[in-house]
């Protein structure tokens, strides 16, 4: 830690527990948003083709 009046190496830890509380019930209750779940598979095609003009380096 480096904010505070005190030494950054040393001190007090923290482990915190991010999972949702129906996550240790009934399961994922959530829909992931990221490229393959939220855009049809021509949208992905049209954009996958031209990723490397966009900029990007290909990721296979």
């Amino acid at each position: 830690m480096s904010h505070g009046n005190g030494d950054k190496h040393m001190g007090g830890k923290v482990v915190s527990d991010c999972l949702m509380p129906t996550e240790y019930t009934t399961g994922r209750d959530w829909e992931a948003a990221d490229f393959k779940e939220s855009f049809p598979a021509e949208v992905q095609d049209k954009v996958l083709q031209r990723w490397q003009s966009f900029g990007f380096t290909s990721q296979k």
